[in-house]
C-alpha cells in the first residue's frame, strides 16, 4: 500500500475514532499499522531470544576452554562452538538491524500521515 493510501486510511480510522475515544490517534495508528507494528514486535522478540543464547554459547567456550580435552569431543566440539557464537553473533546483528529499521520505517510512515491530517484542515 502506498503512502498517500495509507494517510487517507489512517485519516479514515481516525476521524472513527475521535469522537469515541479518548486516545483517538494511537487508537487510529494501530488500527493503520498493524501489520508493520507485528512485524516488527516479532523481530524484536525474536532478536531478545538470540541475545539469550549469546551468554550460553559463551559459557560453553569458557568451560571448553578450562577441559579442552574433555568428554565433549576435543577439538571438533571447540569449533563447534567457535562457527555457532558467529553465526548467532551475525544472526542476531542482521535482526538488530532490520528490527531497527522497521521500527523507523513505522515512525516515519505515522509522521507523514499526522502531517497529512495537520495540514488538510
Amino acid at each position: 500500500m502506498s503512502t498517500k493510501a495509507q494517510c487517507n486510511v489512517f485519516e479514515e480510522n481516525w476521524i472513527r475514532y475521535r469522537d469515541t475515544s479518548k486516545y483517538s490517534i494511537f487508537r487510529a495508528l494501530i488500527k493503520t499499522y498493524w501489520k508493520e507494528f507485528s512485524v516488527a514486535m516479532f523481530l524484536n522478540f525474536t532478536q531478545m531470544f538470540i541475545q539469550v543464547a549469546i551468554p550460553v554459547n559463551i559459557g560453553l567456550l569458557v568451560n571448553y576452554m578450562e577441559n579442552p580435552e574433555g568428554e565433549d569431543g576435543g577439538l571438533a566440539f571447540g569449533i563447534t562452538i567457535i562457527f555457532s557464537y558467529i553465526i548467532i553473533n551475525f544472526l542476531n546483528k542482521i535482526i538488530e538491524e532490520q528490527a531497527s529499521f522497521r521500527q523507523n520505517l513505522i515512525g516515519v510512515k505515522s509522521y507523514a500521515a499526522m502531517v497529512s491530517i495537520i495540514y488538510k484542515k
